[in-house]
């Protein structure tokens, strides 16, 4: 990477975001406090800040408010403010659960929280900060938000967007000398090693969304959503206050020589969400641009991390799912994408994966009211391999429930 970044190529004319409902995350500060900004003058209906601090919150509302050139640029638009702490599960449930109880529709998500800490810190779920707030909290967002982008493309007749702050510094990760095995897991292994250094430990966070999205994208099309994540380079974001005293007058240099300001790479930002076409799916763009992957990514042990991490990925999210009402609703298209990564995950260490093959759509009911299929199927014959038994209706017989406590074959 050079001393000087280049020039940022400007927007096409037109961009129109009336009618448009935009969830921004981390939207108080840096990029997504810029962002929200521009995407407000661009003429969104409505615009979600979801923020740790809603007092911080608010107070940028009433700041946007009181500007006269956004009332000027956008007189009958909303903004809303709602609490998303990234390093509680319980939080992104509950903003999910509001938001979709709240809006009917969403077109943009912009995954933009995220931070980098000074120190190894454990949070409430388990998992290490750096792991649970910039991929496992992201990735359960996407997840759950995920069929109200779908119906919202269904009713809007083109692709809803979803783009997440990466970084090209994912090439800096530690798994790339020493991946563990599969016994041991990746996740289980970031968030337990101690000698991991603060820098490497945000890049392994930003690999593991990278690879996230690359799998996704090879098991998720991009006729309803299209999902990509971008790298706006160095900016000076503020991060660097977070970071140990003797980092932060040589991080404050870097800036000074060449940081972007949060207000130039928002140009960035806006090309992944509203202007990058479908070939960015599943990619990383690196300022406006998608560039060839690192060479771990591309080599056969990059592959096998990627598909480690979905594997670990994919059963955590069942205990996640079970308490929340939101996770009944989860479209059809969305299952048929992967029933696995429907599920997100919990668990400190590796599990096996339910099923990896895919199925037609399918309705979901509760386990008292499941009636059991008719036939069998790829995906019930895969769970069957596994030891999950899945109830087989015989025409002409009615168990308790339709079979779904239990009565009938098992295939």
């Amino acid at each position: 990477m050079g001393l000087f970044q280049p020039s940022i190529p400007p927007l096409p004319p037109g961009i129109d975001l009336a009618g448009q409902t935009v969830v921004v995350t981390g939207a108080t500060s840096g990029i997504g406090l810029a962002v929200a900004k521009r995407i407000v003058k661009l003429h969104a209906s409505n615009v979600i800040f979801a923020v740790r601090d809603t007092v911080k919150g608010e107070a940028l509302k009433a700041s946007f408010l009181a500007d006269p050139e956004i009332r000027s640029a956008n007189p009958k638009g909303t903004i809303q403010v709602m609490q998303l702490n990234m390093e509680t599960y319980e939080s992104v449930k509950t903003f999910t659960s509001e938001f979709m109880r709240r809006f009917g529709e969403l077109h943009v998500l912009l995954l933009n929280a995220g931070g980098m800490s000074h120190q190894r810190e454990m949070v409430s779920s388990g998992h290490e900060k750096a792991i649970q707030v910039n991929y496992l909290s992201n990735v359960m967002l996407l997840l759950e938000l995920l069929p109200l982008l779908e119906s919202t493309a269904d009713k809007a007749g083109k692709p809803s967007r979803v783009t997440w702050t990466g970084s090209r510094s994912y090439r800096q990760t530690s798994l790339n000398k020493n991946p563990p095995s599969v016994s041991k897991g990746i996740l289980n292994h970031l968030d337990h090693a101690e000698s991991i250094p603060l820098f490497t430990r945000y890049a392994d966070s930003k690999l593991l969304g990278l690879l996230f999205l690359r799998e996704l994208a090879n098991r998720y099309g991009h006729d309803k959503v299209i999902i990509n994540s971008f790298c706006p380079n160095t900016v000076d974001t503020g991060m660097a206050t977070s970071m140990p005293f003797y980092l932060r007058i040589p991080a404050a240099a870097i800036m000074k020589v060449k940081g972007r300001s949060p207000d130039e790479a928002t140009s960035i930002v806006l090309n992944a969400a509203f202007v990058a076409g479908e070939e960015t799916h599943g990619n990383l763009l690196e300022d406006c641009t998608v560039v060839p992957l690192s060479m771990f990514v591309q080599s056969d042990e990059g592959a096998k991390v990627q598909s480690q991490l979905w594997n670990e990925t994919s059963p955590h999210s069942r205990r996640i799912f079970s308490g929340n009402p939101s996770g009944s609703r989860l479209a059809s298209s969305a299952l048929r994408a992967c029933v696995a990564v429907a599920t997100l995950v919990l668990n400190h260490g590796s599990a096996p994966v339910l099923a990896s093959v895919f199925s037609e759509p399918f309705q979901v009911f509760s386990a008292k009211k499941f009636p059991g299929v008719i036939e069998s199927t790829p995906l019930s014959k895969c769970f069957a391999l596994q030891g999950i038994k899945i109830p087989i209706r015989k025409d002409g017989v009615k168990g308790r429930g339709g079979g779904g406590d239990g009565d009938g074959e098992y295939d």
